[in-house]
């Protein structure tokens, strides 16, 4: 910005050099600045300090901020490429003309359905069904900051924009923070799920030390990850900045967001499927009928669950599913526990070809990477909280190891892909194969939200979407987007014939790259130099080995889906 006076262009051809060559910076983002040349000229009827010349229509204005000494408050500053005069200069004229009067406000339209803020809901949502971490937007599409960067966001010609969703508003207006107890249990509930049903199968396939030790190896991996993203967000110590796709986006731009989205959307959905899975097989067994027709009668009624646009009708379920799912855990472990010692064919190692099957599955069961932020942020005292992870981490592992431990030493090699296939039939095994499904039967809704949330959101943003079709009709695509995409779900479901080999292939595409690549990415570009040699190789080696057991992994469970088996030896 020129730091003297105003424009002194006099008529009559006289020139105002104090500006001549001066540059005004257009900031609009990161590097690669715009830069426009402000050259007063002396072209004989411009009067600057009388605010008036003629200019060719659609010149470009800009705003400047903070106005040249002597301008009014605000100073709109019109640049012309070239005007021709009577001296024969065709360099640009900049002059100054006075602010017009502001406009009238014109009321917004009201809000539509779709886009009203169901921030109490969502809260609940993210803080209890391992959810996509993410904020209702207040209204319209995704904000943008400046082009791809944040650092320089306050500097140029406009400053840092506020937004009305960097403002934490929950219940009455105020967060509710947890206690310990609260967050543990919030990590509990995070973490353990339908996954944990599976764990006997991949102790079966892998041997129950090489279980032990992979379980083990991705809790600690999987802890440190997750305080890399508590780091790192308070290193970015931005208000916009509170969940992991904006994390990856504030470190390495909109790519970063897009793929932690699109991975997170596979992840969500992929659960889905091994929900269909389980109901279908468990369901299937009970009514001694095809594993498919479970999964077809359930397919319409969750169509329709997924037209319902707030969650509250579904949080009574949700102790539902909590209940079933702690009642199938027991109900194993107590019919496992006499048994224990006497399965056939019991093996620590079974040799180097399961361990990318054992892998996955591990990786799947510790998927609550997106959860890690919400926590934090929900705990009273975050000063404390790497401890309450660790704590919650610890007991979660011990149950996930001692569960398949007693599942697997139960049944030997003739565990089922769902141990509760295994149980003995009776009254209270099928009253629990009957919850569990009724359990995940409701989750998967809830499951699907992030899911619909990212397609509509996108779609809103779409320019395209919204010059080509009337916003009277976007809840009628977005109905329809819900409905095509449960149904793309159920056919999935059809098609796997393995659940163990599913969740596997689950785990090592989408959760292993959330859990694993990404932190430490996001790491190394936040912190820097800051770090030290051992801690920057430590990065480097998390990427490296995320990016090669998600390959590994991917491959051999496709391989085991495509040959339809349920075993990898």
């Amino acid at each position: 910005m020129p730091g003297r006076g105003g424009n002194s262009g006099r008529p009559g051809g006289s020139r105002a050099d104090d500006h001549r060559g001066q540059r005004w910076d257009n900031a609009g983002g990161r590097g690669g600045q715009e830069k426009y040349h402000a050259i007063v000229s002396s072209c004989g009827s411009a009067d600057p300090e009388a605010g008036s010349a003629s200019f060719p229509v659609g010149s470009p204005v800009l705003s400047i901020h903070p106005p040249p000494p002597g301008a009014a408050d605000q100073t709109q500053l019109r640049l012309v490429a070239a005007v021709p005069c009577e001296e024969g200069l065709t360099d640009p004229i900049l002059t100054r003309e006075p602010t017009p009067p502001p406009r009238p406000e014109t009321p917004l339209p009201p809000m539509p359905s779709w886009e009203v803020p169901r921030v109490r809901d969502y809260y609940r949502y993210y803080r209890y069904y391992r959810p996509y971490a993410a904020r209702e937007l207040v209204a319209g599409p995704p904000r943008r900051d400046a082009e791809e960067g944040h650092r320089d966001e306050a500097d140029g010609l406009l400053g840092g924009r506020k937004y009305e969703d960097d403002v934490e508003e929950v219940e009455g207006g105020v967060a509710k923070k947890s206690g310990l107890f609260k967050t543990l249990s919030n990590i509990f509930i995070s973490f353990v799920g339908s996954g944990i049903l599976g764990l006997p199968f991949a102790f079966a396939q892998s041997g129950w030390l090489t279980g032990v030790a992979m379980m083990a190896a991705v809790a600690v991996v999987g802890y440190h990850c997750m305080m890399m993203l508590v780091w790192c967000k308070k290193h970015a110590n931005r208000p916009s900045v509170q969940t992991f796709a904006e994390l990856a986006r504030f470190s390495h731009g909109p790519w970063a967001q897009r793929l932690v989205e699109t991975l997170l959307v596979m992840s969500q959905a992929g659960f889905c499927v091994a929900y269909m899975i389980f109901i279908g097989q468990n369901m299937g067994r009970v009514l001694s009928v095809s594993t498919h027709l479970p999964i077809a009668l359930a397919t319409p009624f969750e169509m329709a669950l997924a037209l319902l646009r707030s969650l509250t009708a579904l949080a009574p379920f949700s102790i539902v599913a909590d209940v079933a799912n702690a009642s199938g855990i027991l109900t194993v472990l107590s019919q496992a526990w006499g048994d224990v010692g006497t399965g056939p064919n019991i093996a620590p190692v079974t040799g180097l070809a399961a361990l990318p099957f054992m892998f996955g599955v591990a990786v799947y069961c510790f998927e609550g990477m997106c959860m890690v932020l919400p926590l934090e942020a929900s705990t009273r005292d975050r000063k404390n909280f790497p401890k309450v992870l660790g704590v919650g981490m610890t007991f979660v592992t011990a149950l996930y190891i001692g569960f398949a431990l007693a599942g697997y030493l139960a049944f030997g090699d003739a565990t089922e892909e769902i141990v509760t296939l295994n149980l003995k039939q009776g009254l209270v095994t099928e009253s629990v194969k009957v919850c569990l499904c009724v359990g995940l039967f409701f989750t998967f809704p809830v499951m699907m939200v992030p899911v619909y949330e990212i397609f509509e959101r996108n779609l809103s943003a779409s320019t395209a979407f919204r010059s080509r079709l009337d916003m009277r009709y976007w809840p009628m695509v977005f109905r329809g987007i819900r409905g095509l995409t449960v149904i793309g779900v159920a056919l999935v479901a059809l098609v796997i014939p393995s659940f163990g080999a599913f969740i596997s292939l689950v785990g090592s595409l989408c959760c292993c790259t959330l859990a694993l690549v990404m932190p430490p990415l996001i790491h190394l570009r936040l912190f820097g130099a800051e770090l030290s040699l051992g801690a920057r190789c430590l990065d480097y080696l998390y990427v490296v080995l995320g990016v090669v057991g998600a390959v590994v992994g991917t491959t051999n469970s496709v391989i085991d889906i495509l040959e339809g088996k349920q075993s990898v030896h």
